[in-house]
C-alpha cells in the first residue's frame, strides 16, 4: 500500500490593490483630463439640444470651449457658462465651473458671489411659480445645484492642501532626522578624537621617550639603530594622530564613552609607566561617579605627557583630594632638568581636559608656576 501524501496548499496570491480614482487623474495628464471633461460638457449639450436654436447651440458651445480656461481662469470659465445655463443646458459645464471656482479661488466672498450666480440662474430658469411650494422646491433644488460644486470644490482643495502639508511635514522629518545623525557623528567624532588623543598620543610618546633614552644609553651600535627606528616611527606616528585629531574634531560632547575606562585606582600604575618621578598624593573616597574618575585620571595623563615634552627630567606633584561637594586635583611640574626632545603635538590637550570639565559642571585651568614651573588645577562637583 502507497502511503498518501498530503501536499499543502498553495499559498494564495494577494491581488494588487486597485488605484483609487482620484489618483488615476492626478497621474494622467492635464491635457487628457481637460479633454475628457470638454467633451462630456459637450456631449450633455449636444444631446439636450437636439433641435435648437443656432443661438442656443452656439451658447452651448461657448460653454464648453470656457472650461478650457478654467484652471488658469476659473471666474471667466463660469462667466462663459452662466448664458448657455440660462437657456436651459449646460449643467454639467456650470457643475464643472463652479467647483473648479471653489477649488481654485482662494477669496469666500468671490466664491459666494459665484455661487449666489448660478443659485439665481437657476430661480430664473425654474421660473415662473405658480405657488409658494414651487418657488420653495425650486430654491431648494438650486441651493443644491449651486453648494453642491461649491463643496466638493472645497473639499478637494482642503485635500490637496492637506497632501501639501503632509509632504512639508515629512520633507521637515527627513531634515530633522539627517540633522540628528549628523550632530550624533559630530558627537562620535569628537568622542573618537578625544580618546585617540587621550590614550594612544600617550602611549606613543611614551615610546617615543623610551625609545630616544635607549638610544642615548645603549652600547651597542645595533640597538642604537634599532632604537632611533623606534624613535623615528614613534614621531612619525604623532604626526598622523595629530593630523587625524584635527580631522576628527568636532563640535558638540557627548555622555557616551569607550570602554573600558580607566578609574583613579590606576592612577599609581599610569604614573610608574611613564618612567617620571612623581610624588603622588591621593586621597579620594571610593565610589566616586566614573565621569569624576575619568575625568581626574585623564589630566593627570595628560600632564604627565606634557611633563615628558616639554619638561624632561622635571619632578611632578599630583595632589587630589575630596571635599563636601567636589573633588580637587593639582599636577604640578618643575622646570626641565634635561634637554628637550622634538616632539608633535596636537595643542588639544588641555582643551579637551576643559570639555571634559565643563561636561561635568566643573572648572580646569592650567598656567605657569611662579619657579618656571607648570601646575594645572582641576575641580569637578562630586553630584
Amino acid at each position: 500500500m502507497s502511503a498518501a501524501v498530503a501536499v499543502p496548499p498553495a499559498p494564495m496570491r494577494r491581488a494588487a490593490p486597485r488605484p483609487h480614482p482620484a489618483a488615476l487623474l492626478r497621474i494622467a495628464p492635464a491635457w487628457a483630463v481637460e479633454a475628457t471633461i470638454v467633451a462630456v460638457a459637450l456631449a450633455d449639450a449636444l444631446l439636450t439640444l437636439i433641435s435648437a436654436s443656432p443661438l442656443t447651440t452656439g451658447l452651448a458651445l461657448v460653454a464648453a470651449a470656457g472650461l478650457l480656461v478654467r484652471r488658469r481662469l476659473p471666474v471667466v470659465s463660469l462667466l462663459l457658462v452662466l448664458p448657455a445655463l440660462h437657456v436651459g443646458c449646460a449643467v454639467i459645464a456650470m457643475v464643472i465651473a463652479l467647483f473648479s471656482v471653489a477649488e481654485r479661488v482662494r477669496r469666500s466672498w468671490l466664491i459666494g458671489v459665484c455661487a449666489g450666480l448660478v443659485f439665481a440662474m437657476q430661480l430664473v430658469v425654474a421660473a415662473p411659480f405658480e405657488s409658494p411650494r414651487d418657488l420653495f422646491t425650486a430654491g431648494v433644488s438650486a441651493a443644491l445645484f449651486a453648494g453642491g460644486p461649491v463643496a466638493l470644490g472645497l473639499l478637494a482643495r482642503t485635500g490637496a492642501e492637506l497632501r501639501e502639508r503632509y509632504e512639508e511635514l515629512r520633507s521637515a522629518q527627513e531634515a530633522q532626522r539627517e540633522m540628528a545623525a549628523r550632530e550624533t557623528l559630530a558627537r562620535e567624532r569628537t568622542v573618537l578624537a578625544r580618546e585617540m588623543h587621550d590614550v594612544v598620543s600617550h602611549n606613543v610618546s611614551l615610546i617615543a621617550v623610551q625609545a630616544g633614552a635607549l638610544q642615548v644609553s645603549a652600547a651597542d651600535a645595533g640597538v642604537r639603530g634599532s632604537a632611533r627606528t623606534i624613535r623615528g616611527l614613534s614621531v612619525l606616528t604623532l604626526e598622523e594622530l595629530r593630523t587625524m585629531v584635527a580631522l576628527l574634531r568636532a563640535s558638540g560632547g557627548t555622555t557616551r564613552e569607550v570602554h573600558p575606562q580607566p578609574t583613579v585606582s590606576d592612577i599609581p600604575g599610569l604614573v610608574a609607566a611613564s618612567g617620571i618621578d612623581a610624588e603622588v598624593s591621593i586621597d579620594l573616597h571610593d565610589g566616586l561617579p566614573s565621569g569624576v574618575q575619568r575625568a581626574v585620571y585623564r589630566t593627570v595623563q595628560e600632564c604627565l605627557t606634557n611633563a615628558r615634552k616639554h619638561a624632561p627630567g622635571a619632578a611632578v606633584r599630583i595632589d587630589a583630594h575630596q571635599s563636601d561637594e567636589a573633588v580637587h586635583l593639582a599636577v604640578r611640574t618643575g622646570s626641565a632638568t634635561e634637554p628637550r626632545q622634538p616632539l608633535p603635538g596636537s595643542g588639544l590637550g588641555l582643551l579637551g581636559l576643559e570639555e571634559r570639565a565643563h561636561l561635568l559642571g566643573g572648572t580646569f585651568s592650567a598656567g605657569p608656576a611662579g619657579d618656571g614651573g607648570w601646575e594645572a588645577r582641576l575641580a569637578v562637583p562630586v553630584a
